[in-house]
Formats: C-alpha cells, structure tokens, sequence
C-alpha cells in the first residue's frame, strides 16, 4: 500500500468514524463529483460550500447518537460462560468481540500493580474494531460466587479489609519494542454488591483480556 492510498484511507476513516458521515453518503457525493467533471457541469461555488456544511451537518447529528443511545451488546466467553460482559453506547464501527484465550492460567499469574493483591478470574479478552472512543463506553461485567470466595479467603489471609475490583491486562511497550503485560485496576467503575457486577466506563481500549482481582 503506497502513502497515497492510506492517506485516502485515513481520511475516509475520519469522515465515517470520527465525523459518524455514512460511507454511502460519501460515496454518492464522490460520484455526483466525477460526473460533474466528467459532463463539464459548472456548478456555482457557493452551492459546494452548502454540500460540505451539509454533509459536516449530517455527521456532527449523527455523533450525537453516540453520547447516550449508542447500540448494546453482550458477550460471553463460552469457556467461562458464568461471566457476562455487556457493552453499550458505542460506536456502530467499533464492533466489540470476544476473542479465545488459549491459557487462562497463565494470565492469573502475569504481573499486576500493586494496587491488585490477586487476580481471582479472567471475565473474556474484549477487543474493538477502533482504540479510541469519541465518548466513553459502558461496559458491565459481573462476578460470582467463586470470586467472592477467593475474597474471603483473601481478607482471612491479610486480616484487613479486602474489596473486588474490576481489572485489565495492560501492555506498555518498552523501549526496547517488546511488551509487558500487567494487570491494571479499571480507574471509573462503579460495584453493585447485590446484583454481583461492575459498571466501567472507558474512552480507549486495546487488547485487552478484562477479569476480576482484589485490592489490596
């Protein structure tokens, strides 16, 4: 792919995704554009300037659908299905999945902050379509009673105060290029107790498996 290409692409990008202009809006003023030229038609320049402000018009109107009534979607994890992760008010491109971990194990025991005194589970490894949200996203993941138990047994162990919390598994890039995972806390989240779930909210996202830990 020549510079030329992706620049073309990542100005179809801004326009559909950060602009939320309908590719096919843009396709049909591409159109109209080559056979104005093809034909010859003059077309006066104020009426140019009105199609861009239209077309910003449009797309600044359809972003504001991303500020609060964006679709939902929930997911699990079918090897662990007792963990549910429902996103909303996200972006139609941003098309969250789950992808399959291979070793669930090996991630309980990656390294964590020291806010995370354990790694209790591994909810599912979210990932979306884009890395940056134009307004933060809504994710809701519950725990069970399994996690409660490793809580238990992690207060009994510290003999102090002990609270779940959400985390991700962050992978900062050294200088040296390679990547090191460690689990991070969520920084906005909310805990329902009685309904076993957090509320998160987030304006970025990578790969990133999400599970349960304890603080501290």
């Amino acid at each position: 792919m020549d510079n030329r290409t992706s620049n073309r692409g990542a100005q179809v990008n801004f326009l559909t995704q950060r602009l939320a202009i309908p590719a096919w809006l843009l396709i049909l003023f591409a159109v109209v554009t080559i056979l104005v030229t093809v034909l010859r038609i003059t077309v006066p320049s104020f009426l140019w300037v009105l199609i861009a402000l239209l077309l910003l018009l449009i797309g600044w109107l359809s972003g504001q659908g991303d500020s609060g009534s964006g679709p939902s979607k929930e997911l699990s994890d079918p090897d662990a299905p007792d963990y549910q992760i429902r996103i909303s008010n996200y972006p139609n491109y941003a098309n969250p999945t789950l992808l399959r971990i291979e070793n669930r194990n090996r991630l309980l025991d990656l390294n964590r902050e020291p806010e995370i005194g354990l790694v209790t589970s591994v909810a599912g490894d979210l990932v979306f379509a884009v890395n940056r949200f134009n307004f933060p996203v809504s994710l809701i993941m519950n725990y069970t009673a399994e996690d409660e138990q490793k809580l238990r047994e992690r207060r009994e162990k510290l003999g102090s105060r002990v609270e779940l919390v959400p985390i991700y598994l962050h992978s900062p890039t050294t200088d040296e290029g390679s990547a090191n995972k460690i689990w991070r806390p969520f920084q906005e989240f909310t805990i329902d107790t009685e309904k076993r779930q957090a509320t998160i909210r987030v304006s970025s996202w990578g790969d990133s498996p999400t599970g349960w830990g304890t603080r501290p």
